[in-house]
């Protein structure tokens, strides 16, 4: 008897397939695949900086950003691009723009294991928040820290996917995600789309479709 079985797939990589033409997907993919994997060891000294900051409740910064840098000096780059500048930049934003909104720090998400993914549209959907905390007012928020430039259609179709993991894996609203943007300083509460929850659940059907293996 043939089972089908659902194909996983990181948000990242979906969010970035929703409004790619469907033809040229499979070049795509491992486009952004790459990508992802790039761009993610690049700003993962700052992530775990920040972890650490948070779960310190603001203190030992000199030890925390010492041990960033070094982490940063050791990360592959490219041509023109500095780990060690980006990295400081994006946490020292995070310190004074976005830190202040934080009330308490609840628990590191970096290294929690995906389990099964959350099921969404015929796929096991991968990936989740960063860190979770309570706001200034009690509330639970997870939080998902970007340093890098994306387009606006790739973020929103990602927050969008991102509230899904919250939702089913967390328990929570989709609306519990606070998005910080560490180029701008900026802290967005997530506010979900029905023409984006749409395009999210078109992707996902067909990429059940065209890459669910038989068993």
């Amino acid at each position: 008897m043939t089972t089908l079985v659902e194909p996983a797939v990181h948000i990242y990589t979906l969010s970035h397939l929703v409004n790619a033409r469907v033809g040229s997907w499979e070049r795509k993919i491992r486009e952004i695949e790459e990508g992802r994997r790039r761009a993610y060891s690049y700003y993962q000294p700052m992530r775990e900086a920040i972890v650490a900051y948070c779960a310190s409740g603001g203190n030992r910064r000199e030890q925390i950003v010492s041990s960033m840098l070094l982490d940063a000096r050791q990360r592959p780059h490219g041509r023109g691009q500095n780990p060690e500048r980006d990295n400081l930049a994006a946490f020292e934003t995070f310190e004074t723009a976005c830190y202040p909104k934080i009330g308490q720090f609840v628990r590191d998400l970096l290294r929690r294991p995906n389990g099964t993914g959350a099921h969404f549209e015929g796929v096991r959907l991968s990936g989740g928040p960063h860190l979770q905390v309570k706001d200034r007012n009690g509330e639970d928020r997870y939080i998902f820290l970007r340093a890098s430039i994306w387009s606006e259609d790739d973020l929103r179709a990602y927050l969008e996917l991102l509230g899904v993991i919250v939702e089913e894996t967390f328990g929570d609203v989709p609306e519990s995600v606070w998005h910080m943007d560490l180029r701008a300083g900026l802290v967005a509460k997530h506010r979900g789309s029905k023409k984006i929850r749409r395009n999210c659940s078109d992707a996902a059907r067909h990429y059940a479709r065209v890459f669910a293996p038989d068993v």
